[in-house]
């Protein structure tokens, strides 16, 4: 059983979770990535040795009922959604373990 103590940091650190979480942006889950790729035009930029190819594309991958899905995003969307990714992992690291030893400090009462 938890000490007055232990028992109110815990409520306070239950108190700053919840004031975190309200101000949680727009968040998406997944991968950023950028791949480059070759058109296949021997008198093109990208045929030449050492030429990065065409792009960058961009998109965001992410296991859905454990399928892969892929969505292409706009240039002048990545930094947007790097910025919810970020968002997304900041929400995973609030919520996941402090909520499992609030948790755990709730079923002792």
């Amino acid at each position: 059983m938890p000490t007055p103590d232990e028992h109110q940091a815990l409520s306070r650190r239950r108190d700053e979770l919840r004031e975190e979480l309200a101000h949680v942006a727009d968040l998406r889950q997944g991968s950023l990535s950028s791949r480059y790729r070759r058109c296949g035009k021997p008198r093109c930029h990208c045929a030449q040795q050492g030429d990065p190819g065409h792009g960058p594309y961009w998109s965001v991958t992410r296991a859905v009922h454990g399928k892969t899905q892929f969505r292409s995003i706009a240039p002048q969307a990545v930094r947007q959604t790097e910025e919810q990714i970020a968002e997304f992992h900041r929400f995973q690291r609030l919520s996941v373990p402090s909520r499992r030893r609030i948790s755990r400090r709730d079923k002792l009462h």
